[in-house]
């Protein structure tokens, strides 16, 4: 399993579309919202949970599936460009 500094440091580089594979996870009155992309991974946000996609190995033929419920998030940060 990924350490959480490597998953920090994940930079997203813009909206993609959601992926049809992510229909095979999702729960009962879960709905996809947004997906963010990387080089090679993606992150899909839905009303329940984020959902990361992390494509490993030269192929990106495995794929290890982060799931974050947003029950279980206790605390965020959000950091202020202060150029705006």
């Amino acid at each position: 399993m990924a350490e959480l500094s490597a998953i920090m440091t994940w930079t997203f580089t813009g909206e993609t579309s959601i992926p049809k594979e992510i229909n095979e996870i999702l729960v009962d009155r879960e709905v996809p919202e947004i997906a963010y992309k990387t080089v090679r991974d993606v992150a899909v946000v839905t009303n329940k949970r984020f959902i990361i996609a992390d494509k490993q190995g030269i192929t990106g033929k495995k794929v290890e599936v982060y799931t974050i419920p947003f029950k279980s998030i206790i605390m965020y940060s959000k950091c202020r460009d202060t150029r705006l």
